[in-house]
């Protein structure tokens, strides 16, 4: 015959370890959540950056075009340095050479102190350089180089996206 104190004793031991297991599985499942989030947050930071470094090639790429469309020379205003880019509109048209780009100019930027800042949400700022070089003065191939430097929870953070562009109405290099 059992007697019910050794059943009640039995019971509360096995009560305190279903406690202790279910406790240990929600600390896991919070730092699983947690992990998560800082992954997610880290991705979409890289994701961003990333895409704004593309922006930048694409902005030089598409003034390389407008040159084309004018009838102008194809590097005409992109000359080798560091530049931040600037909307046209918030530069005083008078300033302006009319030949230029109609939606972007280049700032001459010396160091990344100097360069455009883009603010998402209220908090995460990126800053852009491009840096245009010619490698060969012989050639026609323009090497374009952008970067968007970030800082995610403390560690400063890079993204670098690099094009050559070339004068192909020429032909293949």
């Amino acid at each position: 015959m059992i007697s019910h104190k050794n059943n009640r004793a039995f019971t509360l031991i096995e009560t305190i370890i279903a406690i202790g297991v279910l406790t240990i599985a929600m600390i896991a499942a919070i730092q699983l959540a947690a992990s998560s989030n800082r992954l997610s947050s880290l991705l979409m930071q890289r994701f961003t950056a990333h895409h704004l470094a593309e922006e930048g090639v694409e902005i030089i790429r598409n003034m390389r075009d407008t040159n084309w469309l004018k009838n102008i020379g194809w590097r005409s205003g992109l000359v080798d340095g560091r530049y931040a880019i600037a909307e046209r509109s918030s530069v005083a048209a008078t300033t302006l050479d009319p030949k230029m780009h109609p939606l972007f100019i280049l700032n001459a930027a010396g160091s990344i102190e100097r360069a455009e800042t883009i603010t998402v949400g209220e908090t995460i700022r990126y800053q852009r350089m491009i840096e245009l070089s010619t490698p060969d003065p012989e050639s026609e191939i323009m090497h374009v180089r952008s970067v968007v430097e970030y800082n995610f929870r403390g560690t400063p953070q890079q993204a670098v996206v690099e094009a050559e562009l070339s004068d192909w109405k020429k032909g293949p290099l």
